[in-house]
């Protein structure tokens, strides 16, 4: 913003009321010396970037499982059921380590609630898209389990997170991939992993601190998930794995040298409260 000279000998001064022979676009010289930089800026350090990675990366390999285990399904692969009771006991170790089950009642209620109207439905649900096209299904599944990958409350708040629409997504998408089964028992058991990745996994995760434990041994599971379908899944995923865990965090932690927010007299008064 130019400066423009007055030939009056007025003071200038930050006054909206006060009548003034400056011009309304004056600009004192003194104007930028009251700019900060980055006045809310915390940096981060990169062993703080890593270890906040690995939720994202933990979420990604409870997804990576729930597709393992639903190809495993898909051809009548039996290994199925040790995967799935696999991440079940790793469900039931966290509610214990969490003290979760000193009251055990409401819990079980819950569980036997479920069990009862999630297997009478299920041959309803794996009707539903009947007149859909599989390629339309996986296609549409895919997008939903990304939906539900992006939008997920990694502990942090933010514009573009949203737990009901990431636990939405992924249940859709469940429900579609179980349409795809042939037996009934086969499409409850789906479901019910998809209950427990979606929506009680993230629950135990936080109430743990999302402990580093708890990345390795998905990342380890899922792994081991995608060697049993090919090799070049399993190289795929740790290629990603190592993107999101090593990679983009150093990146981000680079980047932070070039963050330049700028307030001063320009910016819109704020009132706080004493």
């Amino acid at each position: 913003m130019a400066e423009k000279k007055s030939t009056s000998n007025q003071t200038w001064t930050k006054v909206l009321y006060q009548r003034s022979t400056y011009p309304d676009n004056y600009t004192d010289p003194k104007f930028l010396e009251e700019i900060k930089r980055n006045v809310h800026f915390k940096p981060v350090d990169s062993r703080t970037a890593v270890l906040k990675s690995t939720r994202i990366s933990t979420q990604i390999s409870v997804t990576v499982i729930f597709w393992a285990v639903f190809l495993q399904l898909k051809e009548g692969n039996g290994s199925w059921e040790l995967t799935y009771g696999m991440f079940s006991c790793l469900i039931v170790a966290a509610y214990v380590v969490s003290f979760r089950f000193n009251n055990i009642l409401p819990v079980l209620k819950n569980v036997l609630l479920f069990i009862a109207v999630g297997y009478g439905c299920t041959p309803v649900l794996k009707t539903l898209t009947d007149t859909i096209s599989t390629d339309s299904i996986y296609a549409m599944s895919v997008v939903l389990m990304l939906v539900h990958i992006g939008f997920h409350q990694y502990g942090m708040g933010g514009v573009c997170v949203s737990p009901y629409v990431s636990l939405n997504a992924a249940i859709c998408g469940a429900i579609c991939l179980a349409s795809r089964l042939q037996e009934t028992r086969h499409a409850f058991a789906l479901l019910a992993l998809a209950v427990q990745a979606f929506a009680l996994f993230p629950e135990l995760y936080e109430a743990l601190n999302y402990t580093p434990i708890a990345f390795t041994i998905l990342t380890v599971g899922a792994f081991f998930c995608m060697v049993s379908i090919s090799i070049v899944s399993a190289s795929l995923f740790l290629v990603s794995i190592f993107c999101v865990n090593i990679i983009f965090p150093l990146c981000f932690v680079w980047a932070q040298q070039y963050k330049n927010n700028i307030y001063g007299p320009w910016d819109e008064a704020m009132v706080f409260n004493r």
